[in-house]
């Protein structure tokens, strides 16, 4: 016997071993040339080389044998190559002695003699088991070798990477004479196990591929049992023929795909799918139950052998897709007949889709044939088909019980389509999800859709898709959509929300126009979370009533409104962007608002009012308003935005024509938020200000977008949100601990509007040189030293914050070391304990010792779970989760603080005000009988009269008021039987502040009253053709000033009365006893600053116009203009008043209805005002603080009107009124 020796392929030894008789000799230097040679070119290697005789009957050939990875190869003895085969050709080989063997390949057979032979069969086994050891057993070569006992035992390949892919596709590439692609050995290796992808994709790969690299990748497959799906998408076949057919030749031989996608390739031929057909109807154990063929070219011969396959098909599809396939009628018709006539495919069958064919009325009654037998098909997708909706719809009425998805956007409705439609839906049990995009329907069948679906209470969590109906071009706008449009877009969002609901309600409760109808629907149902209302051309108007109406809904969750914006702004657009404002503050669920614009459909800068509001909103998670065009002013918008919301946590913005500044705003932004998680980068507008930048404009706009990327990396991993990043540009946060800057500028733009008010009224305290009593000075010394106690507020909060952190930290800790571990362990205890006693119970031949040694291994092997694990995994996420939500509880505790805080900060300040304008709080002393003489009450009665105002009048704040030059004289008082005239019940009942001028019983009564219209009307006047005025609005101390959110008082407007007349017939002269104060009822024809009474109910008598009482005295003239009093206007008459038609007087309340010729007014004698100091104030800082012009006007002038934040309305990115114009007319 011979034993060989190879230690390269260049130095093989033959050497004689004992008892033969035979040479020991060296193989020739040519020789080795010759295997080097054969080697060289190939990426092979030897594994046994030797000399033996070739047998050819009687004679035999001297041959060079050379066994490699991949081939049995012979040389003649000139060294030149005889014959080769590869490994996967090898059909058999028989040895029935130790020196004879005969080697069988596909194209040739040889008989070896040599003394070697259990050597060669040895190698050849081994170098076979491991290229194409995964090759399932009936496909390898047989082994026939006599006595079994000369075969060994080699190596077995256990647990190969995706079974043994990689070395099988070696061999496959050996046997096509293909260069290895190393890439994709490396993605199979690294790749797949790792993220446990048992579907073989072509897209996973580095592109493109070739086609004889494909032929090897898939006639690797033809033997792989490990991979389940096969998935060729979007690949471009430069020869499609040959790639259909080494397709087929896979699907023909594997017998473990189940999933086939073949979609949205380019260069197949129409017959592809033939090919593919007959070769899977040639596999009778293929286990494909999911096909996806969409996007491919199919003609009707193609889809008939389609259909015959899926006739022949021993069990079932579950989901097939054929969408965009260009099938004809004729093809849908033949696909469905053999859908009937396999019996298995009713039962097994879940998705079908059938989108962007033609079914036509052929192909619909063939579906409709099929889908009226009972099936348990879930999801119908037949978009975009010209299906006839008659015969479809109840056919799945009848034979689809299980359906939970409909789509049939894109296919024409008739009137009968409404009726069976919602017969449907009265009827389903299942269903969750419609769409009718497309279909073009009217709004009356859009109000029996969702009528019918509100009322089916089975269906719930509901997705309605009707975008793109365009029912809004012919849909009247409701009569009393105008008047109820302002009331539902008030200043604040309670109100706001409250008005708006009521309209919507109010629109659609009579049922009236369909318009109406819709909003009544939509306000009311609650079983649908998802509705899609894009593209139906709405319009600002019907939007907004619309938005207005889904203030009530108490279920939608996504909302989708895009594309349905007036194609130019209009006068509706304001109110619009406040009932979007009311509908994410109301009551209404949702989370998710998408205001997509289009190429006529833009808000461009209007967006930035909707913005302001989304910055303090709370429940809006996700946000979409890609393609308005708001530009860079919409993008620093978004900025602010973002640096108030924290609820945010979606947002889109892409084609808006935003620059580098607003990318740099962007930035700033999302260095100081900490919720915003998604983010889709705007590629259209990177690459469109890329286009347009210089090279430093671009390195600005790279390290911006860097910084924004890993902003958003930040907020989606927890726990680096916890400590400080770098601030934009690249420059490091200097704040005191690692949130610090985050808290302080969260404070500064939670109050600056109210600082600024707090600043203002520190100002005009100071710019009156006046001293301040000891309480006052206290209230100024706090508000001076507020923002260090504010931030004395803050550090503790941010002290707090940190230890909490750390002590979340370490109870994480010690919970996992002390809880969860020893959970974890006991579980893994029961569950290898219960695996041995399986063991035992299912193994019989295995002895009790055999198990417990598999205990005790797997005991001493096996990988448990450790503390360490668990305590990074809860530090990492559950700690930083933690800290993140008390994060955001310990930030609305200061928020509620420091509102309060300003707010009791301004209510002092304003006192102070006050205070100065009406004089000390000593001088309010005066004697009772002479307030009784001038007023007919006590002190204490006209206090607690003027400190009641109309609760049902609200303060509209930030409108001018209208001038009023001429007011209808009210009512005067019931008179009693003894003639004195007494306040009106009614006035005092609601509330109002009545003020009687006189206690004589024949004195004219002309009361100030701020009663509310509901509660005090005019009289009656002869002149029906003059107008109504209404009483100017009165600022109140609490007004909103810069966007600053602060109470508003409960004052009435104070109309204008007119002059009264002392001295009429019938009354008594004018006597120092009963004075008529006629200067004040001129001065107070005149609109003046609002007269407090008394703040929080504490009884200070001052009257309307800065008036002092006890500067009133008998037979004094007119009062002077004080500080904060209104202008002095001379004492007029009023114009001939109207006959009283049942008394038959004439404005005067006289008992014996005397004359009505008026006599001359009487003047009030007044003391003159003590002297004050005057304080030289800035030129440029108080400029703007005059209260009271000093000519003579009717007009109300606002502390703060001519500043110039109240000139363009700007509005701050805090909670404030919206639409300030919008109730001018009230």
């Amino acid at each position: 016997l011979f034993s060989v020796v190879c230690v390269s392929p260049s130095l093989t030894m033959f050497r004689k071993n004992k008892g033969d008789d035979s040479e020991e000799r060296e193989s020739s230097s040519a020789d080795q040339k010759c295997v080097e040679a054969y080697l060289g070119s190939r990426p092979d290697e030897s594994r046994w080389l030797g000399w033996a005789k070739e047998a050819k009957g009687k004679s035999s050939d001297e041959r060079l044998v050379l066994i490699t990875k991949y081939r049995f190869v012979l040389f003649n003895a000139k060294n030149k190559l005889h014959k080769e085969g590869h490994l996967l050709e090898l059909n058999e080989i028989k040895s029935s002695s130790p020196n004879e063997l005969t080697v069988v390949f596909k194209q040739f057979e040889v008989t070896i003699q040599s003394p070697k032979t259990d050597e060669i069969i040895t190698n050849i086994r081994i170098s076979y088991a491991e290229s194409l050891g995964s090759l399932p057993k009936k496909l390898q070569f047989k082994l026939d070798v006599q006595p079994d006992s000369r075969l060994i035992g080699i190596p077995v390949v256990e647990n190969a990477v995706c079974g043994g892919f990689n070395a099988t596709y070696r061999a496959m590439c050996d046997h096509n004479n293909v260069p290895v692609r190393e890439d994709i050995c490396w993605d199979i290796t690294n790749l797949f196990p790792k993220n446990n992808l048992t579907d073989f994709n072509l897209e996973e790969f580095e592109q493109p591929i070739s086609p004889p690299d494909m032929a090897a990748l898939f006639s690797t497959l033809h033997y792989n049992t490990f991979f389940t799906g096969l998935i060729i998408r979007n690949v471009a076949f430069t020869d499609g023929k040959k790639t259909i057919q080494d397709i087929a030749e896979l699907l023909r031989r594997n017998s473990t795909i189940s999933k086939l996608v073949i979609s949205n390739n380019t260069g197949l031929n129409k017959d592809a799918l033939a090919i593919i057909s007959d070769a899977l109807a040639q596999n009778g154990s293929t286990q494909i139950n999911i096909v996806d063929l969409s996007n491919n070219q199919i003609d009707d011969k193609s889809i008939n052998a389609f259909g015959n396959w899926i006739f022949t098909l021993p069990h079932g599809i579950v989901q097939l897709d054929l969408s965009g396939c260009a099938l004809s009628k004729n093809g849908i018709s033949a696909l469905c007949t053999s859908f009937r006539k396999n019996l298995n495919l009713s039962g097994t069958l879940i998705r079908l889709n059938l989108s962007n064919n033609q079914l036509d009325a052929e192909g619909s009654s063939a579906l409709g044939s099929w889908l009226a037998q009972p099936n348990s098909l879930r999801e119908l997708n037949i978009s975009s088909t010209n299906a006839n909706l008659e015969t479809i719809l109840p056919a799945i009425v009848r034979g689809c019980p299980d359906i939970t998805s409909i789509n049939l956007s894109e296919n024409k409705s008739t009137p009968k389509t409404k009726h069976l439609l919602m017969q449907f839906l009265a009827s389903s049990s299942s269903l969750k999800f419609l769409n009718l995009n497309g279909c073009l329907l009217n709004i009356d069948t859009i109000n029996g859709i969702l009528s019918t679906i509100s009322k089916n209470l089975y269906m719930q969590n509901f997705e309605l898709l009707i975008g793109g109906n365009k029912f809004g071009a012919g849909v009247t706008i409701p009569a009393s959509f105008s008047s109820a449009s302002p009331a539902s877009s008030s200043s604040s969002s309670s109100s706001s929300s409250s008005s708006s609901s009521s309209s919507a309600a109010a629109a659609g409760s009579g049922g009236g126009s369909p318009l109406q109808q819709f909003g009544n629907i939509v306000s009311q149902m609650k079983n649908i979370v998802s509705l899609d209302l894009s593209d139906n051309e709405f319009g600002d108007e019907i939007l907004t009533f619309i938005v207005n109406a889904l203030v009530n809904n108490e279920s939608v969750q996504t909302l989708d409104l895009s594309r349905n914006f007036s194609a130019r702004p209009t006068k509706t657009r304001s109110l619009l962007l406040d009932a979007l404002i009311a509908l994410i503050d109301s009551t209404c669920p949702l989370e998710s608002l998408v205001l997509q614009g289009g190429k006529n459909f833009v808000l461009k800068s209007d967006v930035c009012v909707f913005l302001d509001g989304v910055g303090t909103n709370d429940t809006l998670k996700s946000l979409d308003i890609s393609g308005n065009q708001m530009g860079n002013r919409g993008a620093i918008a978004i900025g602010k935005t973002l640096q108030t919301n924290k609820h945010l946590v979606r947002l889109a913005f892409d084609e808006n024509n935003v620059g580098l500044s607003g990318f740099l705003a962007i930035e700033t932004a999302l260095y100081r938020n900490r919720t915003l998680k998604q983010m889709p980068l705007p590629i259209m507008d990177i690459s469109l200000t890329i286009k347009n930048a210089t090279d430093e404009q671009q390195k600005k706009l790279q390290q911006s977008i860097t910084n924004i990327q890993n902003s958003i990396s930040r907020n989606q991993n927890p726990k680096t949100s916890m400590g400080s990043s770098g601030a934009p540009g690249g420059s490091s946060s200097s704040s005191g601990g690692p949130s610090g800057a985050s808290f302080n500028n969260q404070l500064v733009l939670m109050n600056s509007a109210a600082r600024e008010q707090l600043e203002r009224l520190r100002f005009k305290i100071r710019s009156t040189n006046r001293d301040t009593s000891e309480e006052s000075y206290k209230i100024l010394n706090d508000a001076e030293n507020n923002d260090a106690a504010l931030s004395s507020l803050l550090n503790i909060v941010e002290s707090n914050h940190i230890a909490l952190s750390a002590a979340v930290s370490e109870k994480l800790c010690q919970i996992a070391s002390d809880e969860i571990i020893p959970i974890v362990q006991e579980h893994y205890r029961a569950m290898v304990c219960e695996m041995m006693e399986k063991v035992e119970q299912q193994y019989q031949s295995f002895e009790t010792d055999m198990v417990r040694r598999l205990h005790t291994s797997i005991a001493f092997s096996g990988k448990e779970l450790d503390g360490a694990s668990v305590e990074k995994i809860l530090l990492d996420h559950a700690a930083s989760e933690i800290s993140s939500k008390a994060n955001d509880s310990f930030l609305a505790a200061v928020e509620i603080a420091s509102d309060y805080i300003f707010e009791k900060l301004n209510d002092g300040l304003e006192d102070i005000i006050d205070g100065i304008q009406t004089g000390p709080r000593q001088s309010q002393r005066f004697d009772e009988s002479a307030l009784q003489a001038i007023f007919g009450t006590t002190s204490s009665s006209t206090s607690s009269s003027m400190a009641t105002s109309s609760p049902a009048v609200s303060t509209s704040v930030g409108k001018k008021p209208k001038t009023q030059k001429t007011t209808k004289a009210p009512k005067s008082p019931k008179t009693s039987s003894s003639g004195s005239s007494t306040p009106s019940s009614s006035a005092s009942d609601s509330g109002s502040l009545a003020i009687p001028v006189s206690a004589s019983p024949d004195a004219d009564p002309s009361p100030l009253s701020t009663s509310s219209p509901a509660s005090s009307s005019p009289s009656s006047s002869s002149d029906e053709s003059e107008p109504k005025k209404k009483a100017p609005v009165v600022p109140t101390r609490m007004s909103m000033v810069g966007g600053a959110k602060t109470p508003l008082a409960k004052t009435a407007p104070i109309p204008a009365p007119r002059t009264s007349t002392v001295g009429g017939a019938g009354s008594p002269s004018a006597s120092a006893a009963s004075p008529t104060p006629s200067s004040a009822s001129s001065a107070s024809a005149a609109p003046s600053s609002p007269s407090t009474v008394g703040r929080g109910g504490r009884g200070r008598a001052v009257l309307p116009m800065g008036l002092d009482p006890t500067k009133l005295m008998p037979g004094a003239g007119p009062a002077p203009r004080g500080r904060g009093a209104g202008p002095a206007v001379a004492a007029r008459s009023d114009p001939e008043p109207a006959a009283d038609p049942k008394k038959g007087s004439s404005g005067s309340s006289s008992s014996s209805g005397g004359s009505s010729t008026k006599p001359p007014v009487s003047a009030v004698a007044h003391r003159p005002p003590p002297a004050i100091k005057k304080v030289k104030k800035p030129v440029a800082a108080t400029k703007n603080l005059d209260a009271i012009p000093d000519t003579e006007t009717t007009e109300l002038t606002h502390a703060t009107r001519d500043r110039p934040m109240m000139a363009a309305k700007r509005r701050p990115p805090t909670r404030r009124p919206r639409n300030l114009s919008a109730n001018d007319d009230d």
